[in-house]
């Protein structure tokens, strides 16, 4: 018994090296990274066709952050006018142009 099972370990390990000569442990690695992408890309495809209104959701907060995000420093200035009571006109940014000023 002991015999059998020595080879059949043998004949499994000379069966693995002939495999790794015939194709490189890269291109295997390549190869099954690429199947293995390919279900991840499917499966997401599927999730995404079956849950679009909160993709669509999510599409649409991520969007807004990124614009909250971008104007953050004059979104503070107008915020910080509005709380701020010691000047004339606290709603109105440093940066908004004076449309009734005179030339």
């Amino acid at each position: 018994m002991r015999d059998a099972a020595r080879q059949v370990v043998t004949t499994d390990v000379e069966l693995l090296k002939a495999g790794v000569e015939k194709k490189p442990v890269a291109s295997r690695a390549a190869e099954t990274g690429g199947h293995w992408l390919k279900t991840i890309g499917a499966e997401a495809a599927d999730l995404a066709s079956e849950h679009r209104g909160k993709l669509a959701g999510g599409v649409t907060l991520a969007a807004a952050a990124l614009a909250l995000w971008i104007y953050r420093d004059e979104l503070g200035e107008v915020i910080a006018g509005m709380l701020d009571h010691d000047e004339k006109s606290p709603s109105e940014p440093s940066w908004l142009p004076d449309i009734f000023k005179q030339d």
